[in-house]
């Protein structure tokens, strides 16, 4: 994510970051389910754009069915896609006859955040297991929350948080600006991603950032500890 351009919305980055780790052509996030509350909030390309459009109109797609069930949705074939998507899949033959589609709900916590949608030539096959591209997805969610509701974030962040909890956490997030040049709410969804995926809390990972054991910089394999 800290190659893209910082400039660039952080639901863009992290779509493109997503695509990329699942070996994807293209992707968007999208939250809602009902047609008047659908929105795309980023989408990598035009092709990605114009799935999600067409899920919208046509009102079937992996995209409502991860919304609506909170269930990873994936791996199909073309034949299978037809079968399930029938209008979905016939339009789509206008963009690329060989696309397969995959959706993964983002769940930080127990409610669906919005929906991660990839798509692929069929011929590349699916890279990722699906348990780990939604433990991926979710990982998205939980630095999205900070894009969507900054005075949340800041909450759930420094709520529980002693003085001295606050001080660590925003000296941490200041570290990790300077190693990978990226804005301070990046930053902060990064430490929040890295103490989830490694089932830790944000104030030990602030700790570790601190005492110089943890390196978010490229190369470095402290990061993974």
């Amino acid at each position: 994510m800290a190659a893209t351009e910082a400039r660039a919305p952080l639901t863009l980055r992290l779509c493109l970051a997503f695509s990329e780790l699942t070996h994807s052509q293209g992707g968007a996030i999208s939250m809602g389910f009902a047609s008047a509350e659908r929105v795309t909030l980023s989408a990598t390309n035009e092709a990605a754009r114009r799935i999600e459009e067409l899920q919208d109109v046509l009102r079937e797609g992996p995209s409502l069915d991860a919304s609506r069930t909170g269930e990873a949705v994936g791996g199909l074939t073309r034949a299978e896609q037809t079968r399930r998507w029938p209008m979905l899949s016939e339009n789509l033959r206008s963009l690329d006859g060989q696309l397969v589609l995959h959706s993964y709900p983002m769940r930080p916590e127990s409610t669906v955040l919005g929906v991660l949608t990839v798509h692929q030539s069929e011929d590349l096959g699916v890279r990722l297991p699906v348990g780990e591209a939604q433990f991926l997805a979710d990982a998205v969610g939980i630095a999205m929350l900070g894009e969507l509701d900054a005075d949340a974030i800041l909450e759930a962040t420094f709520g529980d948080h002693t003085w001295h909890d606050q001080d660590a956490i925003a000296t941490a997030t200041g570290m990790v600006i300077a190693q990978l040049r990226i804005s301070p709410a990046d930053a902060l969804a990064v430490l929040r991603a890295h103490a989830y995926a490694h089932d830790t809390t944000l104030v030990r990972v602030s700790e570790q950032v601190l005492a110089r054991t943890m390196d978010f910089r490229a190369g470095n394999d402290e990061a993974s500890r």
